[in-house]
C-alpha cells in the first residue's frame, strides 16, 4: 500500500508557477562557444592524460592485447574458416576483440 500523501489538488502553486512562464529555461551550461576552450577529449590533452600513448598505433598501444603478426595468422585462419570464438580462445582474447581485428575495424594498418 502507497503511504505518500498525494496532493488533492493537481493545480498546487507550484505547477501554475510553473505553468505561467512564458520565457524558456536557462541553461545551466551557459550558451557561448568559445574555440580556445579545449573539449573533453582535445588531441592536445589525450598524450599526457593516457601517459603518452595516444595516437599509437596496434601494439605499440599500451592497452593492446594482440601483436601485429597475431592478428595477421587470426584473419589468414578466419579466411580458411576458423570460427573468431576459437581463434578468440587461442589468442586469449574476448571473442568481440578478435571479431574486430579479424574484420579490419582494429588494427586497420595490419594488411
Amino acid at each position: 500500500m502507497d503511504r505518500r500523501r498525494r496532493n488533492p489538488n493537481p493545480t498546487d502553486s507550484t505547477m501554475a508557477a510553473r505553468s505561467r512562464s512564458t520565457k524558456p529555461a536557462k541553461s545551466s551550461r551557459g550558451s557561448r562557444k568559445r574555440a580556445d576552450v579545449l573539449t573533453r577529449f582535445s588531441s592536445t590533452r589525450q598524450p599526457k592524460r593516457y601517459g603518452g600513448a595516444a595516437g599509437r598505433k596496434g601494439s605499440k598501444n599500451l592497452q593492446a592485447k594482440l601483436t601485429e603478426a597475431e592478428v595477421r595468422q587470426a584473419r589468414a585462419q578466419y579466411k580458411k574458416g576458423a570460427l573468431i570464438k576459437a581463434l578468440a580462445r587461442k589468442y586469449r582474447v574476448n571473442a568481440s576483440t578478435m571479431s574486430l581485428a579479424v574484420r579490419g575495424l582494429t588494427f586497420r594498418h595490419v594488411k
